[in-house]
């Protein structure tokens, strides 16, 4: 398979790096992604016992 095919197969996933629009889209999809793990691990570390094992 070539590129071509994968970005005919699935459009979504294709992208030009010139296309700032497109990188802004992924690198916010990203830094939410984190957020919400940074959020989750907080959430654990209050209510959960910690974050060390004992």
């Amino acid at each position: 398979m070539t590129l071509e095919t994968h970005e005919e197969s699935f459009p979504f996933f294709g992208y030009v790096w010139k296309d700032r629009n497109k990188m802004t889209t992924i690198l916010g999809i990203h830094l939410i992604l984190l957020g919400i793990g940074a959020f989750l691990l907080v959430f654990k570390a209050l209510y959960f016992g910690g974050v060390y094992d004992t």
